[in-house]
């Protein structure tokens, strides 16, 4: 292997290598196509009466991250690992205060109001400059985190933990294309104003941040911690279903499908709408400002809505992979 093929591209290779990628083609066309498409799916999914059974996995709450609980969510034993007290009261209170002064970056067609940090599809587009951003931001945001609470950031003191915790070790995120060094820490603010539909602003928007289909061996996982919390509402809720690849049954096909449309614009409520008909119940876990949660990215979730106050919490995936080092990116 050449040296070049290991070390982080260069600037002007992030911007060869994003060229090579794009595509031409006629957007308009394939809008329609998969406008059409999910008509279809949706119209399906409202044909079929009876939900899809849980796998009966549970949440699992313990007292610190140690390597059988991590190892039984890694391999879909358990569907979350709730982590009650993760980090102190006085840690939440400096984030929350910092995070509302900074500027922060407006989503739209999310459930989450805004964010503090440069998310990771950041790094597919829309141009290069958004590719090169990201990357020239992520150590000195993960810096600037520390400097504010003079002390170890959450999501740095869960990657100590995990790489304590886990046999082959955890950290900072480096499988990318371009090689470089990701971004940990991404904050999450929820506002009730920016609740989007009206499935989210009560039961909450269902979707997945990773494949649906479950592997023992490899996945995404995403841990959040809890910041600050609302009065009422803002529960985690997920479902506890495990989609197999190998024997992708129609009903299957169409949960994977809606799921990812969740966030559709058009037809947003719709599929909201025909998820819930579909799925089981779910688990409804209730985190409060300082827990850790650490759910499987591809199990179908939702977060509750709520009338007032804030919902902030700091978030990284992790990847993993069996017999290799875990890798957290936000």
């Amino acid at each position: 292997m050449r040296a070049s093929d290991t070390l982080p591209m260069t600037d002007r290779e992030v911007r060869d290598y994003f060229k090579s990628r794009s595509c031409d083609g006629k957007p308009g066309d394939r809008a329609t196509q998969a406008d059409r498409l999910l008509r279809e799916i949706i119209a399906d999914a409202e044909s079929r009466k009876v939900p899809v059974k849980a796998d009966g996995t549970a949440a699992q709450r313990v007292g610190e991250l140690t390597f059988d609980p991590l190892h039984s969510l890694f391999t879909n034993r358990t569907c979350a690992l709730h982590v009650p007290n993760f980090v102190s009261p006085a840690t939440c209170t400096a984030l929350n205060k910092w995070i509302m002064s900074e500027s922060q970056n407006m989503w739209k067609n999310t459930d989450m109001y805004y964010g503090l940090g440069l998310p990771v599809n950041s790094i597919h587009g829309p141009t290069a400059n958004h590719c090169l951003r990201y990357f020239k931001q992520a150590i000195p945001a993960m810096r600037k985190i520390r400097e504010t609470i003079k002390s170890l950031a959450p999501l740095d003191k869960l990657r100590l933990e995990l790489d304590e915790a886990w046999h082959a070790g955890a950290r900072v995120g480096t499988d990318n294309p371009y090689r470089r060094k990701m971004f940990v820490g991404l904050a999450r603010v929820m506002r009730p104003e920016g609740l989007v539909g009206e499935a989210t602003a009560t039961e909450g928007l269902i979707h997945v941040d990773a494949p649906v289909f479950g592997d023992a061996t490899q996945g995404v996982f995403s841990a959040n911690v809890y910041l600050k919390m609302p009065p009422r509402g803002g529960e985690l809720a997920v479902w506890n279903i495990a989609l197999k690849q190998n024997a992708q049954s129609r009903r299957s096909a169409v949960i994977a499908a809606l799921l990812a449309n969740a966030f559709s614009d058009g037809h947003r409520e719709k599929v909201q709408s025909a998820l819930r008909n579909i799925l089981p119940s779910p688990i409804i876990i209730k985190p409060a400002a300082g827990d850790l949660v650490i759910l499987n990215a591809g199990r179908p979730h939702a977060v509750r809505g709520f009338s007032k106050g804030l919902r902030i919490t700091m978030q990284t995936f992790i990847a993993y992979r069996e017999g290799q080092t875990l890798q957290l990116f936000s």
